[in-house]
């Protein structure tokens, strides 16, 4: 099994420094070989836990706030 490498960019900037930053890591890595797979948190809708508890029934595997998380 290959390496998998995950990278989240929270900046708010497009082309920011950290973006830069975190494109020439995912070529690294994947010259290297791994399996890359980038997050640009900015643009993602991500809520809060609430501590429903939810994610404790049995019914429920996942967490049941549908957002992008």
């Amino acid at each position: 099994m290959g390496k998998k490498v995950l990278i989240a960019v929270g900046s708010q900037r497009k082309r920011g420094n950290s973006s830069t930053l975190a494109a020439q890591v995912a070529s690294g890595s994947k010259a290297a070989g791994a399996e890359v797979e980038t997050f640009h948190l900015h643009g993602m809708n991500i809520k809060p836990c609430t501590a429903c508890g939810g994610c404790r029934k049995k019914a429920h595997v996942d967490c049941v706030i549908k957002d992008d998380m």
